[in-house]
């Protein structure tokens, strides 16, 4: 028979307390709250003082830190380049150092900053170069291979960005001709005509093709 005066210190004592439905009371565990006397003020403080701890360990789990990971040394210099632009690089390095004489069979531009595909190859020899010469073993041979020597024999080739300039004159690329797509030929994300915007042989367009999953 249970005591009817007896208030309860069992284990099982904090279950029973709980509303139903497994819920906690709220505001349970959060050090301040439910304190007599602590006032709205304290509780807030209290309150607050538990959201960053729970950032914190939100920030720890979204961003793992494994012990004796490299941390950046403070007195390490950042990355600077060796030269500050495309055009310096162009001037000081590229033309000096891989100079060919110009030929019918290879072709260069003074004007090669006017060119569009020219300086798009031009940059990416520039960036690769100078991640390369960090690599002081191999890095150039590196870049050379994978790099320069591709592009150079573009660069310089009869049909390559300067195929219609000579030394002593300049001729302004010219883009290629295009056609605009129909309307709505793109409306479902993907290409289906063919030439003069007419749906393939034995195709259709992407505006006319069914939806329902069956021809």
């Amino acid at each position: 028979m249970t005591d009817p005066t007896y208030q309860g210190t069992g284990e099982g004592d904090d279950q029973a307390a709980r509303p139903a439905g497994g819920q906690g009371v709220p505001g349970q565990g959060v050090p301040g709250l439910g304190v007599p006397g602590l006032g709205v003020e304290g509780q807030l403080r209290a309150l607050r003082a538990e959201v960053e701890v729970l950032r914190a360990v939100v920030d720890d789990f979204m961003h793992p830190t494994a012990e004796g990971d490299p941390q950046p040394d403070p007195d390490e210099a950042p990355f600077e380049p060796e030269y500050p632009d495309l055009e310096d690089w162009v001037e000081r390095y590229f033309a000096p150092m891989f100079s060919r004489p110009t030929s019918p069979s290879l072709r260069w531009c003074t004007q090669w900053w006017d060119h569009a595909e020219a300086i798009s190859r031009l940059e990416a020899l520039w960036r690769s170069w100078e991640v390369g010469r960090l690599d002081e073993l191999r890095g150039m041979a590196v870049w050379y291979r994978d790099f320069l020597d591709s592009q150079l024999a573009v660069l310089t080739s009869t049909t390559g960005p300067f195929a219609q300039c000579t030394p002593d004159r300049h001729a302004p690329t010219k883009p290629l001709p295009t056609v605009p797509a129909p309307d709505g030929y793109w409306a479902d994300g993907e290409a289906g005509g063919g030439p003069d915007g007419q749906p393939p042989a034995g195709g259709s367009s992407p505006s006319s093709r069914p939806t329902g999953g069956s021809a």
